[in-house]
C-alpha cells in the first residue's frame, strides 16, 4: 500500500533546505535557489511548499511576487 501524498507549506529553515535539495535534484544543479534565499523570501511573503510521499520529498514549489522594473504590474516568479 502506498502512502498518501502530503502537501506541506514551508515555514522553517529545514523546509527551505528540502525545497533547495529537491530543485537541485530535479534540475541537476547545485544551489539553484539557496535555502537562505528561500527562508528570507518566505519570511517576507513568498510561497514555499513540499510534496511528500510518506517520508520522501517528491516535489516542491517556490514563488516570489514582485513588481516589474518596466511597469507597475505585479508578477509571479515561480520555480
Amino acid at each position: 500500500m502506498s502512502n498518501p501524498l502530503r502537501f506541506q507549506l514551508a515555514h522553517t529553515p529545514a523546509d527551505a533546505a528540502v525545497i533547495s535539495r529537491v530543485f537541485d535534484e530535479v534540475w541537476s544543479v547545485k544551489s539553484m535557489v539557496s535555502p537562505e534565499i528561500i527562508v528570507a523570501s518566505i519570511h517576507n511573503g513568498a510561497y514555499g511548499s513540499v510534496v511528500w510521499d510518506g517520508v520522501r520529498p517528491i516535489g516542491a514549489a517556490f514563488a516570489i511576487v514582485g513588481k516589474s522594473l518596466s511597469h507597475d504590474a505585479a508578477h509571479l516568479n515561480l520555480h
